[in-house]
Protein backbone atom coordinates (compact mmCIF):
# COMPACT_ATOMS: atom_id res chain seq x y z
CA UNK A 1 0.00 0.00 0.00
CA UNK A 2 1.32 3.47 -1.29
CA UNK A 3 -0.05 6.74 -0.60
CA UNK A 4 0.11 7.06 -4.52
CA UNK A 5 -2.17 3.66 -4.44
CA UNK A 6 -3.79 3.33 -1.27
CA UNK A 7 -5.97 -0.09 -2.12
CA UNK A 8 -3.48 -1.76 -3.58
CA UNK A 9 -1.25 -4.47 -1.87
CA UNK A 10 2.53 -3.14 -1.80
CA UNK A 11 3.41 -6.97 -4.20
CA UNK A 12 1.41 -5.59 -6.62
CA UNK A 13 2.37 -1.87 -6.82
CA UNK A 14 5.84 -3.50 -7.41
CA UNK A 15 4.63 -5.27 -10.21
CA UNK A 16 3.12 -2.06 -11.97
CA UNK A 17 5.94 -0.22 -11.04
CA UNK A 18 8.57 -2.71 -13.07
CA UNK A 19 5.90 -3.24 -16.01
CA UNK A 20 5.92 0.79 -16.37
CA UNK A 21 9.53 1.05 -16.32
CA UNK A 22 10.26 -2.05 -18.59
CA UNK A 23 7.01 -0.37 -20.53
CA UNK A 24 5.85 -3.76 -20.81
CA UNK A 25 1.91 -5.35 -19.61
CA UNK A 26 2.10 -6.61 -15.88
CA UNK A 27 0.99 -10.33 -17.68
CA UNK A 28 4.36 -10.19 -19.67
CA UNK A 29 6.70 -10.29 -16.31
CA UNK A 30 7.91 -14.01 -15.00
CA UNK A 31 5.71 -13.92 -10.80
CA UNK A 32 6.95 -12.04 -8.18
CA UNK A 33 7.26 -15.50 -6.40
CA UNK A 34 10.43 -15.96 -8.04
CA UNK A 35 12.41 -13.31 -6.37
CA UNK A 36 10.00 -12.60 -3.41
CA UNK A 37 7.42 -13.97 -1.29
CA UNK A 38 4.17 -11.35 -2.31
CA UNK A 39 2.64 -12.13 1.12
CA UNK A 40 5.62 -11.47 3.45
CA UNK A 41 6.09 -8.43 1.58
CA UNK A 42 2.68 -7.07 1.77
CA UNK A 43 2.77 -7.77 5.75
CA UNK A 44 6.11 -6.38 6.43
CA UNK A 45 5.03 -3.11 5.63
CA UNK A 46 1.10 -3.27 6.41
CA UNK A 47 -0.36 -1.69 9.26
CA UNK A 48 -0.24 -3.10 13.13
CA UNK A 49 -3.57 -5.36 13.61
CA UNK A 50 -4.28 -2.28 15.28
CA UNK A 51 -4.63 -0.05 12.14
CA UNK A 52 -1.49 1.64 13.43
CA UNK A 53 1.08 2.70 10.48
CA UNK A 54 4.46 0.78 11.57
CA UNK A 55 7.25 3.59 12.51
CA UNK A 56 10.59 2.85 11.94
CA UNK A 57 12.90 2.50 8.52
CA UNK A 58 12.79 -0.34 6.90
CA UNK A 59 14.32 -1.13 3.44
CA UNK A 60 13.61 -3.92 1.22
CA UNK A 61 15.91 -4.81 -1.92
CA UNK A 62 15.70 -7.52 -4.41
CA UNK A 63 16.44 -8.40 -8.02
CA UNK A 64 13.45 -8.82 -10.41
CA UNK A 65 12.50 -9.02 -14.06
CA UNK A 66 16.40 -7.83 -14.97
CA UNK A 67 15.40 -5.47 -12.23
CA UNK A 68 16.87 -3.81 -9.12
CA UNK A 69 13.74 -2.89 -6.82
CA UNK A 70 14.07 -0.80 -3.42
CA UNK A 71 11.43 -0.11 -1.16
CA UNK A 72 11.74 2.20 1.72
CA UNK A 73 8.90 2.52 4.69
CA UNK A 74 6.34 1.26 1.70
CA UNK A 75 6.59 5.13 0.37
CA UNK A 76 9.41 5.41 -1.36
CA UNK A 77 9.57 2.69 -4.05
CA UNK A 78 12.88 2.76 -6.61
CA UNK A 79 12.89 0.79 -9.86
CA UNK A 80 16.20 0.49 -11.18
CA UNK A 81 16.41 -2.22 -14.75
CA UNK A 82 19.35 -2.74 -17.13
CA UNK A 83 18.87 -1.85 -20.15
Amino acid sequence: MTPDEPDLPLSMTVLERVAEKKQIDTLELPSLDDAVDPDALDALYAPKPTGVHRTGSMTVTFEYAGCTVVIHNSEDIRIMCSE
